[in-house]
């Protein structure tokens, strides 16, 4: 489930309203399953609840995406979204602002004809885009959480004493993802999970070349996060 800001577009798909809550059904994809949900009156922010090939054993994924749609939905409905949690721990790397971690000059030494100073800012500061004027490449710095990544997520490096993978990014041959560790920590079952700093740049450039970039963006996002520790 993702929060970014905007509005739903105007209605091409069928839709629904589950309390006061506007849901809008995408077409369903051989690989995943998308609905998108605003609060009516809320032209702020959408809630996307997207379900992905391995991600549903034998049932449909319109259907795993259909039931986290209701839940959200009904939780939606009672009041308010809270743009501004609280409750995170003061280390969270929630707590940080995506788009502050790479100055105008840093990516300007990376990427040729960046438009620095308008990037696209996602729900919470944790997420920010950056493209190019003159050309294709495009930098996405976002925060997640989940599994702790390691060797099999690409290959493995340090940046600024945080553990760190470099691979070509699954889900496009023209992408490169650095995988930063920030933060690990056991959640209520015991098990080990992370929070990682991810830095993706892709474009119609040599995969070696996304690559560097990428990992260099990613060494100068935290030596910023180290000195504001």
């Amino acid at each position: 489930m993702e929060f970014d800001p905007g509005a739903l577009p105007e209605q091409t798909t069928s839709s629904r309203t589950v309390k006061n809550v506007i849901v809008m059904e995408e077409p369903a994809q051989s690989a995943e399953c998308e609905r998108r949900m605003a609060l009516s009156g809320d032209n702020d922010t959408i809630v996307s609840v997207t379900a992905k090939r391995g991600e549903q054993g034998r049932a449909s994924l319109c259907d795993i995406a259909d039931t986290a749609t209701e839940i959200a939905a009904e939780k939606l409905g009672t009041g308010e979204l809270d743009k501004n949690p609280r409750s995170l721990p003061q280390d969270s790397l929630a707590n940080e602002n995506a788009c502050a971690l790479l100055s105008p000059g840093t990516l300007g030494e990376l990427v040729r004809g960046v438009d620095a100073a308008n990037p696209y800012v996602g729900y919470g500061n944790w997420t920010c885009k950056w493209s190019s004027t003159t050309g294709d490449l495009r930098v996405n710095l976002h925060f997640d959480q989940g599994r702790q990544p390691d060797s099999t997520d690409g290959a493995p490096t340090r940046l600024n004493g945080y553990r760190a993978f470099v691979e070509k990014w699954a889900d496009d041959e023209s992408a490169c993802l650095t995988q930063v560790v920030y933060r690990s920590y056991p959640d209520r079952y015991g098990r080990t999970k992370a929070e990682t700093l991810q830095l993706l740049v892709g474009g119609s450039s040599p995969m070696d070349q996304l690559c560097r970039i990428s990992t260099e963006l990613a060494y100068s996002a935290t030596a910023q996060l180290r000195r504001a520790a």
